[in-house]
């Protein structure tokens, strides 16, 4: 029997690698808190791009393929490869210069097609791998845009058409246009520091914030007979996409998540130690989700937690983002505890061998991932 083994994870994001808590980088742009790299981070990307061949690419590939650099150098690949990076907005700072130059002149330059071309990003990490081996797609499924990227790669794994994916989503879309958008829903964050984003918060308020990410996974198909104790496994997935009530596509109930999640337990039988909420920040979403969970699991809830509070939403980097928390959970990483009141229950469990990720995004799509830590008694 064959597994989908989580090889290594990637990430960056406002608190970096190590998940670090808080320390005021959290900027006031234009009345609007947004979360950016910290500065040691955003000097070592800096360099990267100069020492790059890819300098005028987007910034939201810079973020990505900063990330994978720094995960290739240990992977071992012998086989076909399939390279799936998505983003919700693309290139946004790279869309919105050239439009702005088009509005002056009329007119754009020769760079304009490519560098704003959405795959443009899987197109630089694969040439990163150095193999000729594989195949290098891209998508957008919004915010659930990361964890559809990892679903789609294990399709892949599982029909044999591949040996190997790296999979993720990557975001840098704290643009003026961007965040004028954040303005005009009415869900960015009141509060003041230093906890601006505060996923469900019983103040029950609005705490968006907008911030710059990007999340990778290096996944492999495994036989059963090789997995050892310590090893990380997408024990199985759900995904959703329901006819959504409104724009943004939050159902009250959470159905898309409710039957992700549903889906991704079928024959399980068993509820998972901790949840890893998509959790925004936004009033309805965190409401929908929590509603969404509180019908799948009754009166027997797992602990419930979003990290969001200390990376803020990176669209679609922000399940991989969880992926990356995961594997550090796994490891022996004990996330802070919310430090503000909250109405979902986050209540330490004393051994965490299985971990639900949830993302969703507008449209009315879904997706759960369920990972699990093998033990001598797993397998």
């Amino acid at each position: 029997m064959n597994f989908i083994r989580l090889y290594k994870t990637g990430s960056l994001s406002k608190a970096g690698v190590n998940l670090s808590l808080p320390n005021n980088e959290f900027l006031d742009f234009q009345s609007t808190h947004i979360g950016i790299i910290p500065q040691g981070s955003e000097n070592d990307l800096q360099q990267f791009i100069k020492n790059s061949a890819f300098g005028r690419s987007d910034r939201m590939v810079h973020l990505a393929a900063f990330v994978a650099k720094n995960m290739i150098g240990s992977l071992k690949i012998d086989g076909p490869v399939i390279v799936n990076i998505g983003s919700s907005r693309g290139a946004t700072e790279s869309w919105e210069k050239f439009h702005g130059e088009f509005a002056k002149s009329g007119k754009l330059g020769p760079a304009c097609s490519p560098l704003t071309t959405q795959a443009h990003v899987s197109s630089v990490i694969a040439s990163m791998l150095e193999t000729e081996n594989g195949f290098a797609i891209d998508h957008s499924l919004t915010c659930s845009t990361g964890t559809a990227a990892l679903i789609n790669a294990i399709a892949w794994l599982k029909s044999g058409m591949c040996k190997y994916a790296l999979v993720g989503g990557s975001e840098a879309s704290n643009t003026k246009f961007t965040l004028a958008q954040i303005e005009a829903l009415g869900i960015a964050s009141k509060f003041d520091g230093p906890y601006y984003c505060r996923p469900f918060n019983t103040d029950k308020k609005n705490s968006f914030v907008l911030a710059e990410g990007a999340g990778l996974a290096f996944l492999e198909l495994c036989d059963e007979k090789k997995l050892q104790t310590g090893d990380i496994i997408i024990e199985s997935t759900g995904f959703a996409q329901t006819a959504p009530p409104s724009l943004t596509g939050i159902d009250p109930a959470g159905m898309p998540l409710q039957k992700a999640m549903k889906m991704a337990l079928e024959n399980i039988g068993t509820k998972p130690d901790l949840i890893l909420a998509h959790a925004p920040g936004t009033v309805k979403g965190d409401q929908a989700e929590f509603n969404a969970i509180q019908s799948v699991f009754a009166e027997n809830l797992p602990a419930i937690y979003s990290s969001k509070w200390i990376t803020g939403h990176t669209y679609a980097a922000s399940g991989m983002l969880n992926l990356s928390l995961a594997e550090k959970i796994f490891n022996g990483f004990i996330p802070t505890d919310y430090p503000y009141e909250t109405y979902a229950p986050y209540l330490h469990p004393e051994k965490i061998n299985s971990i639900m990720i949830n993302s969703t995004g507008f449209g009315g799509n879904a997706v759960s991932v369920l990972l699990r830590k093998i033990s001598n008694s797993n397998y």
